[in-house]
């Protein structure tokens, strides 16, 4: 089931509110907490409050030189519903979307996405979940989808996971949790539906995909945070 909200348009309209499934509201009830909140980046919020919810989540952000991430200051005390809207009305160029269980926050005009790429057929038994998402993007469905697209890996790439927030989001780093094995047979599939069932499987993690165009040069990197 995907339930999917639209942020308001850089015309200012109105946001259009889905009607919530009762998966979608449990999860966007939850509860969000920051024990000294300061003025921080959007993205970093948004990560650390699907980490604080529990929530299994997917973010792609897109990026271009010399852009700079809107900050907010988190309320110490609050649903993740509300720290979302004010995230929303910052960033009114992205929408939202819950699919199965899993918050995905994305462009909403970036196209051709690699969100999109087609994955024939893509298993994994009873591997760490950071392992199956290494495995993924190794596929060569998934290689060759971000060369069409005019992507490519940076000179130094890591993929992470076991920490609160990516590397290249920032915030602290929190001991990891033990490597649970997951199992999925998935087919005629995308990159988008293939990491959210990767983290769905987990239970908690999210994947976060950035692309960034500088000056002609359009790279990709990716991570999971705990």
């Amino acid at each position: 089931m995907l339930l999917v909200a639209l942020t308001p348009s850089l015309a200012g309209a109105q946001q259009q509110k889905p009607e919530p499934t009762n998966v979608g509201a449990n999860l966007l009830s939850r509860n969000v907490s920051w024990r000294e909140p300061e003025s921080t980046e959007a993205d970093i919020v948004l990560v650390t409050d699907l980490e604080t919810a529990r929530i299994p989540g997917g973010m792609f952000r897109a990026r271009k030189c010399g852009d700079v991430e809107p900050k907010l200051i988190p309320a110490k005390d609050s649903s993740f519903q509300n720290e979302l809207d004010r995230i929303a009305n910052l960033k009114p160029e992205y929408q939202w979307a819950i699919d199965n269980g899993v918050f995905n926050f994305f462009p909403k005009f970036f196209t051709p996405s690699p969100l999109d790429i087609s994955i024939a057929e893509f298993k994994v038994e009873n591997e760490p979940v950071i392992q199956a998402y290494r495995k993924l993007l190794d596929t060569p469905d998934i290689k060759n989808g971000f060369a069409r697209l005019g992507l490519h890996e940076p000179t130094v790439q890591v993929i992470l996971g076991g920490i609160s927030t990516p590397p290249n989001i920032g915030g602290v780093s929190a001991p990891p949790r033990d490597q649970k094995g997951i199992t999925l047979n998935l087919k005629n599939t995308t990159l988008r539906e293939a990491s959210n069932a990767i983290v769905r499987a987990d239970g908690r993690k999210t994947w976060v995909l950035s692309v960034v165009s500088c000056k002609g040069d359009n790279t990709y990197s990716s991570q999971l945070t705990n």
